[in-house]
């Protein structure tokens, strides 16, 4: 079995993020997140009067007492309003970054899944083939959202056909409560493996649209992304990296992300950095208030004859066949 080990770098967005080792942690189980907020749990009940009718009844056999009866048996009432507070989480999502094989060599298989070991605890996985999803994740895909309780990890990504997980190593993950993070995997920029790193995901903001930009286009420099409106260009996010967010302008937090206004069908541009050419476009971008957007760039620059493409991904959308839902979409243009 194959598998790609992973030493994770921490990108600019890093907050709640350190490599250090949390021993002793208690890991539970695993769950597949399908909703918006990683601590989300059900909502207790009262035990207050159905707690006296529930005790004349025993545990809900007295058919007198039957409706406080047995809503104490269904865990949403007495026994859980009486339990200790819910489990924190943090919630874990993988991106595959890398562009359509066979662009980086050796060539990666389509699919990627990945394995986690808690320090201290028992390898799962591989994550993606026990949810459910055994094809994996192909290149410009990002899972769903898995929970995971706070503490150091190490994660291995391998192959979408891998039935079992490698040995765990160090811990290469450390993440505290109620974190949402992405791990994006990506080509090397010279074409020849990948690279790892993490990012931290946010929330939504009232009456705007909360985007982050991360370049993972090969062959690109470093970018900026503007939206046409009106009679000038408005940037959105300038001097990003590859594999990477930005802080830059004004209006772009330390973790990559920006509140806009929203807008529909409107021109969204990647140009270079350096001389300013127009490198990909796509004229439906579209932005509604109170959502969350990943827009990624993505493939491969080759003066309007490769696979350059935005990736545009809904970040608190309901996860479809265990992924985040993304749209794929753009041209790539000749200079």
């Amino acid at each position: 079995m194959r598998s790609f080990i992973i030493a994770l770098a921490i990108g600019t967005a890093s907050i709640g993020l350190a490599f250090i080792a949390c021993g002793g942690e208690n890991v539970g189980a695993i769950g597949n997140s399908s909703g918006d907020n990683p601590n989300d749990t059900g909502s207790s009940g009262s035990s207050g009067s159905s707690g006296s009718s529930g005790s004349s009844g025993s545990s809900g056999s007295s058919g007198s007492s039957g409706s406080s009866g047995s809503s104490g048996l269904s865990g949403s009432s007495g026994s859980s309003g009486n339990s200790d507070a819910a489990t924190p989480t943090f919630a874990l999502r993988v991106a595959n970054l890398t562009p359509p094989p066979p662009s980086i060599t050796p060539v990666e298989p389509v699919g990627i899944d990945f394995c986690i070991t808690p320090t201290g605890g028992k390898t799962q996985g591989p994550m993606l083939e026990k949810a459910g999803l055994a094809a994996g994740l192909a290149s410009g895909e990002l899972s769903e959202r898995f929970l995971l309780a706070p503490g150091s990890y190490h994660v291995a990504l391998v192959r979408s056909d891998a039935t079992t997980c490698p040995n765990a190593q160090q811990p290469n993950l450390n993440a505290q409560a109620n974190a949402k993070l992405t791990l994006g995997h990506f080509a090397q920029a010279n074409g020849t493996g990948t690279l790892q790193k993490v990012f931290l995901d946010e929330g939504g903001v009232n009456g705007k649209a909360n985007v982050r930009f991360v370049s993972g286009g090969l062959g690109t420099g470093k970018v900026s992304v503007s939206v046409e409106q009106g009679v000038a260009p408005t940037l959105m996010f300038t001097n990003v990296q590859y594999a990477s967010t930005t802080t830059t302008p004004a209006g772009v937090n330390a973790q990559g992300w920006r509140a806009l206004d929203a807008f529909t069908q409107q021109a969204v541009v990647l140009t270079r950095d350096e001389d300013d050419v127009e490198l990909l476009r796509s004229a439906q971008g579209t932005l509604a208030v109170g959502h969350v957007y990943s827009l990624f760039s993505w493939g491969v620059y080759n003066k309007g004859l490769g696979s350059l493409r935005f990736l545009f991904c809904d970040d608190e959308a309901a996860p479809v066949n265990h992924k985040t839902p993304c749209m794929a979409g753009g041209v790539e243009r000749a200079p």
